[in-house]
């Protein structure tokens, strides 16, 4: 080393590994939805988002990308349908 700090930047997950990521979420969700739905328990969802704008946030510049107000409501959506 001579003396000068580096700075390493994270490294982000590839578009497969995203995808993969998102099926077995995706999954996961799935499977706990239909053991719940045969259950007495109660079950609680807690959704969180940095931040929602009325553009989509880029992945690969934004290190926490805002969610669009479009998707934002979608997601609710979909909540309520389900």
């Amino acid at each position: 080393m001579d003396g000068q700090a580096t700075t390493e930047q994270p490294s982000m997950p590839r578009p497969r590994e995203r995808s993969a990521r998102q099926l077995g979420g995706a999954m996961a969700a799935s499977l706990l939805r239909r053991r719940s739905r045969g259950s007495d328990l109660k079950v609680g969802l807690v959704l969180v988002h940095h931040e929602v704008a009325t553009e989509q946030g880029t992945p690969g510049r934004d290190v926490v990308p805002a969610q669009s107000t479009s998707l934002f409501e979608g997601q609710l959506d979909h909540l309520r349908r389900h």
